[in-house]
């Protein structure tokens, strides 16, 4: 993800394809909402994934995503894992949210922060390709600047062909401030 500081705001580029270039200011305003498209948060700070590549859904197999694209991951076994940056302007409590893709062949997803399991976990099994799956990681403590989001393989729905995982974005909304340090 490429951003910029800005007096105080962030400025972040929240979607790009050949043709288009959407720029987002993040100010860090209670109940602002940022949607951050996961393509835009490609490539990932790590991943045990074998194969990860960005998508465009609607080119690619005919349904559509927020911004069209999405992050494919393709999973060779429990426990693989992507590790995304998340930058946020201002230190506070933030509402995160991930959106995902449906497949035939994709399995259980389990997010992190800082090692401990956040949200629930995610069933991405569906018989055909759909976008529209909604996880609420929950309310998280970020710092300023880039905090690490990890998505791990949890297993697979027993109908499921595979444990590939989709990303279609991860929205953000700053619902408290960090409280200032008294000095001493």
């Amino acid at each position: 993800m490429r951003s910029w500081s800005l007096a105080g705001c962030v400025l972040v580029l929240a979607y790009e394809d050949s043709n288009t270039r959407v720029w987002r200011v993040l100010e860090g305003a209670l109940g602002e909402k940022l949607r951050l498209e996961a393509e835009t948060l490609y490539p990932p700070v790590s991943a045990s994934m074998p194969k990860h590549r960005a998508q465009n859904l609607l080119k690619d197999v005919g349904t559509t995503c927020s911004a069209n694209g999405s992050i494919l991951f393709e999973s060779a076994r429990d426990g693989d894992h992507i590790e995304l940056s998340v930058r946020v302007p201002e230190a506070g409590t933030y509402q995160v949210t991930a959106g995902h893709v449906y497949a035939p062949d994709y399995g259980i997803v389990q997010w992190s922060l800082k090692g401990a399991p956040v949200g629930a976990r995610f069933d991405g099994f569906a018989p055909k390709v759909a976008s529209g799956g909604v996880c609420a990681l929950g309310r998280l403590e970020l710092v300023a600047g880039a905090n690490v989001l990890r998505a791990s393989v949890a297993g697979a729905n027993p109908q499921s062909k595979g444990s590939k995982m989709g990303i279609d974005y991860v929205e953000l909304e700053r619902v408290e401030k960090a409280e200032a340090k008294p000095r001493r």
